[in-house]
């Protein structure tokens, strides 16, 4: 989806009126689908012109509390890809800068989503705050809604296995190794978009060339091992393909991990190509192994098992989610 980085003083200005969410949508996960799926249904209401999303960069986290923010699950422009995955129409992306975050909230509906958004109606997360000391939320902005003119739609938590699915708990199954589990929250497989770089040449001398992502520092890698999804480029289908997460400790232990990405059966030179990979399945953990003739063998069986863990892939984690996030309720399978 193409999206412009704007501050709020030189947000453009919609035409229409417009069903309006907003949110830091980190994972594009299944309880961010739920808001975005209500969001879709109130754009096709009578009078209501498009659905548009407003999203924040950098991570408000990083801005408010003056320093690290959360590894993140996904890139500006993997959420983007994510989202018009969704379906709505438009997607606006502010700088969170000192101006934004002094904003009172009934400033920012006013000024931001009212008049240059042009927004009629308000879909909110259940836990969604915004505007200077997190003064908006559901019961904040209800309170507004009836002398300013405009809808307002709280949509509730998703809850997985008893507990609300959240960015957080993601990242930390992620962390853990429990990937299946984290897909799962997700409702979609793990995404990476990046460039491919130069790296050590070491798998083509194995007999297995991997293409090297080049991604940001606070993107979060998922424990460390090999996985197995697929990939694609320059607007190819996707293709299956094994991916390691890893420092390497075999031949380069103690550098930081790197996401080398091998597509079986395919002699193909991927450096400096966009490519976007989706893992769905752990195969297992990295390990160091006493030498590259073992190492060799390991990968071997790695990409030998691979059509078999991918043919077991359910609903959630196929590649074509990536493409048409389906409302949460749907049967994964």
């Amino acid at each position: 989806m193409r999206y412009e980085r704007t501050t709020v003083a030189d947000l453009p200005r919609l035409q229409g009126r417009w069903a309006v969410t907003l949110g830091t949508f980190d994972g594009v996960h299944r309880g961010h689908a739920a808001v975005l799926q209500a969001l879709s249904a109130a754009s096709r209401r009578n009078g209501i012109s498009g659905s548009c999303a407003v999203t924040f960069d950098p991570h408000p986290r990083a801005f408010l509390d003056r320093g690290p923010a959360p590894e993140l699950l996904t890139t500006l422009d993997e959420r983007a890809r994510l989202l018009e995955a969704s379906g709505i129409d438009a997607l606006v992306v502010l700088d969170f800068d000192a101006r934004l975050s002094g904003l009172p909230f009934e400033n920012f509906v006013r000024d931001v989503l009212q008049e240059r958004l042009q927004m009629s109606h308000f879909v909110l997360g259940h836990d969604v705050h915004f505007g200077r000391g997190r003064g908006g939320n559901a019961h904040t902005v209800r309170a507004i809604a009836p002398r300013s003119g405009f809808g307002v739609e709280e949509v509730g938590s998703l809850s997985i296995d008893g507990a609300p699915v959240s960015s957080t708990r993601i990242r930390r199954a992620l962390l853990e190794g429990d990937f299946g589990h984290a897909v799962d929250l997700m409702g979609h497989p793990y995404l990476f978009v990046g460039r491919v770089v130069r790296g050590r040449g070491l798998g083509r001398q194995l007999g297995f060339a991997t293409a090297n992502l080049d991604l940001a520092p606070d993107r979060l890698r998922p424990a460390l091992g090999v996985y197995g999804g697929w990939t694609r480029w320059d607007g190819a289908a996707w293709t299956p393909a094994i991916a390691n997460v890893g420092r390497g400790p075999t031949v380069a232990d103690g550098e930081p991990p790197r996401v080398e990405v091998h597509v079986p059966g395919r002699a193909v030179d991927l450096y400096d190509r966009r490519l976007e990979l989706a893992l769905s399945v752990r195969i297992r953990p990295e390990v160091r192994f006493p030498g590259l003739e073992a190492l060799r063998t390991a990968i071997h069986r790695d990409v030998e098992s691979l059509p078999a863990r991918l043919a077991a892939v359910g609903g959630w984690g196929r590649p074509e989610r990536i493409d048409r996030l389906d409302p949460p309720e749907a049967a994964a399978g």
